[in-house]
């Protein structure tokens, strides 16, 4: 992915179908530091992972943001990262059409 001089950009990811995740269109540039995703549904829970297949993602697989909460995942700058995979970030629900507002935060430089 390729730098952003945004300081912030943000998306949103609909899982229209639990069990069948959802990539985030636009994945995180190499400068982004931090991911915030707003779990908007007031009932249903959201899940993330990086993988790069479609298996659905679950509290035991992935990341767990509760209904109408938060959650705030320090990434890190992409030279700070793990070495370099095919792995996307993706989303997958408990219930269908459920919203994540993703937010990333970048800094100056990768």
């Amino acid at each position: 992915m390729a730098t952003s001089w945004q300081p912030a950009f943000g998306q949103t990811v609909t899982v229209a179908t639990s069990g069948t995740p959802v990539a985030a269109t636009t994945q995180p540039f190499d400068n982004t530091h931090t991911v915030i995703v707003y779990n908007s549904h007031a009932t249903q829970v959201l899940f993330l992972n990086w993988q790069n297949d479609g298996t659905a993602i679950t509290a035991v697989t992935g990341v767990t943001i509760p209904a109408a909460t938060s959650l705030t995942l320090a990434i890190g700058a992409m030279s700070q990262r793990p070495g370099a995979t095919d792995e996307t970030l993706r989303f997958d629900s408990d219930g269908n059409a459920t919203d994540g507002y993703v937010t990333y935060v970048q800094s100056a430089s990768s």
